[in-house]
């Protein structure tokens, strides 16, 4: 009897030295922090998915530019593209983001912020402002392989995160029309704001949402374009 005693109490504290034992591991595990992946989007039939975080990019690759036949015309992040900025076109890089492009022919630098999407030629990995290419010496060319770097740290001015946003999906000249698709939109999306603003050129613009991040704007944009809004794109309200 006494030596069952034993033999149950050695095994009660051998399950309880191997409870407590777990219960610390558990206590001292790190905690996993959540992350938040971007809308991917989809462009020529193939899907892009834009990364969270630039932490640690550093690609070589081919870059080529745009100019003169885009500029002006909206940016995926609702800019107006301005060819003699310093700015870059890049697929998945978060927008916003800067980084410093190197010819690695010539040795050139050059530091410049994401502000569009691109190229979605064959494998380019940068679509650099016809400043940005001047710059390094690849205009005549057309290409040239660079190293792409993420600056870290370096985060976009306030002046392209203030908001709030909203996403253009159409305009008209006809007012009716606008007050009718607003209406159809609604019904599509009873949990998003959609509204009808007057544009400069007289146009009635209708726009989805009101988000006050551009990250927020982006995510609805990419969503919108699975939807079949193509031509979607950022604008402040």
């Amino acid at each position: 009897m006494n030596c069952t005693r034993q033999t149950v109490s050695a095994l009660f504290l051998a399950a309880l030295l191997l409870f407590t034992t777990a219960c610390a591991t558990k206590q001292h595990r790190p905690p996993v922090e959540p992350t938040k992946k971007p809308r991917p989007y989809k462009v020529l039939g193939k899907w892009y998915q834009p990364l969270a975080s630039a932490t640690g990019y550093d690609k070589v690759g081919v870059a080529s530019w745009y100019g003169p036949n885009f500029h002006g015309k909206l940016t995926a992040n609702g800019e107006k593209y301005n060819m003699h900025a310093m700015t870059a076109a890049h697929k998945t890089l978060p927008l916003g983001t800067f980084v410093k492009v190197r010819h690695l022919k010539n040795g050139k630098t050059v530091v410049l912020r994401i502000n569009d999407r691109g190229p979605f030629v064959g494998s380019r990995i940068i679509d650099l402002s016809n400043k940005a290419a001047h710059a390094i010496g690849m205009v005549g060319s057309g290409t040239a392989r660079v190293r792409v770097t993420a600056i870290p740290g370096k985060t976009p001015s306030s002046r392209h995160r203030a908001g709030p946003f909203g996403v253009q999906i159409a305009s008209f000249g006809n007012m009716a029309n606008a007050t009718a698709f607003t209406a159809k939109l609604s019904a599509q999306y009873p949990r998003l704001p959609v509204k009808t603003m007057m544009g400069k050129t007289g146009l009635t613009r209708v726009v989805v949402g009101r988000l006050s991040t551009r990250d927020g704007a982006t995510d609805l944009q990419q969503r919108l374009i699975q939807d079949g809004f193509s031509s979607a794109f950022i604008i402040g309200i």
